[in-house]
């Protein structure tokens, strides 16, 4: 899952075989995009598929609600959870280095009117854990697990961890964009180029390894989701692009 920023606007919502991403970008259209329904999304993964888009221009962070319930988490698995147990322990053992932690779940995403002058968008989250996605979204099993959530609840996502995550899309003043290569002892997508990024934490609200809904306002969610982009940038070097260009820091 990745959410992309610059600048702090909202602008899609879609999905990857790793999972959900929300897409934001700064003010304006993505290149080329008059309308939200004539800008469809090119890649070479044909796994990945743009969920929804935002109006031109994105949208700011006060027009970006989070509705956080335990009606958003994870399904238990068909007999219980012990396979999610068996592939961390697997991977453990092939990468000792990996540590779990609570991660937002996206359960799903709609624009909503208001009174307000423009939509907003709506996030539905649980909680998951990055034990849970590895588990899941990144197990052998994630084919068989998206048919039997449609088979059982009528939901392909319903037994996936589907954590949110965050991603910066970076543009230089010269029209170049940043990337990065991924470290190989990494756990997804090891050596492979990819935008700074990472995950929105649950733990930089409410501490503690089991942190609950009810301790997460949504007000304070949303500002997390933005800030968490900035302090990626920063974490992975990124941090002096950033200040040069302009961008404000996590806050």
């Amino acid at each position: 899952m990745r959410h992309f920023t610059a600048h702090g606007s909202a602008e899609g919502l879609g999905v990857s075989s790793g999972g959900l991403w929300v897409a934001v970008g700064p003010p304006g259209n993505w290149p080329g995009c008059d309308l939200p329904q004539s800008c469809p999304v090119q890649t070479m993964d044909p796994e990945v598929s743009l969920l929804l888009q935002c109006p031109p221009g994105g949208l700011p962070k006060e027009q970006v609600r989070a509705e956080l319930s335990p009606a958003h988490d994870r399904r238990p698995l068909p007999g219980g959870d012990k396979a999610i147990a068996a592939v961390w322990e697997s991977r453990l053992q092939a990468q000792p280095w990996l540590f779990d932690a609570p991660k937002f779940r996206l359960h799903s995403a709609t624009l909503v009117s208001t009174d307000s002058p423009g939509p907003q968008l709506l996030l539905r989250l649980g909680l998951t854990s990055y034990r849970d996605f590895l588990g899941t979204n990144w197990a052998s099993s994630a084919a068989w697990l998206r048919q039997q959530g449609a088979a059982d609840w009528g939901d392909k996502q319903a037994y996936l961890a589907d954590p949110l995550g965050v991603g910066a899309v970076l543009a230089t003043t010269d029209d170049f964009l940043v990337f990065l290569r991924r470290s190989r002892q990494v756990a997804e997508a090891p050596g492979l180029v990819d935008v700074p990024g990472g995950h929105p934490e649950p733990q930089a609200l409410c501490p503690g390894d089991s942190p609950l809904h009810k301790d997460l306002p949504g007000d304070l969610v949303v500002h997390e989701l933005f800030s968490s982009v900035l302090q990626e940038i920063c974490d992975e070097r990124c941090g002096q692009w950033a200040l040069t260009s302009g961008i404000p820091g996590p806050r």
